[in-house]
């Protein structure tokens, strides 16, 4: 059970991050790193900060791999 659990969640992670990637591959890179207003995150903001909690919770914490969370400053894709 625990393996098809794992390749579900694998299978799932990659069909999100190919979506992702897709609607990204529409936007400039001015558009990926603009604020609508000062209050705001760019989307760029939200995937670093998706990219960090994937890498995070999953990779580190169920894969036993080190945390390395860092900012990459307009690097997205």
């Amino acid at each position: 059970m625990e393996r098809v659990f794992l390749d579900y969640s694998t299978a799932k992670l990659r069909q999100y991050r190919e979506r992702i990637a897709a609607c990204l591959d529409h936007l400039t890179n001015e558009q990926v790193w603009t604020k609508g207003h000062a209050n705001e995150n760019a989307i760029g903001n939200l995937v670093l900060h998706l990219s960090g909690n994937v890498r995070q919770w999953i990779v580190a914490s169920l894969g036993d791999a080190p945390d390395t969370r860092q900012a990459r400053l307009g690097v997205c894709r």
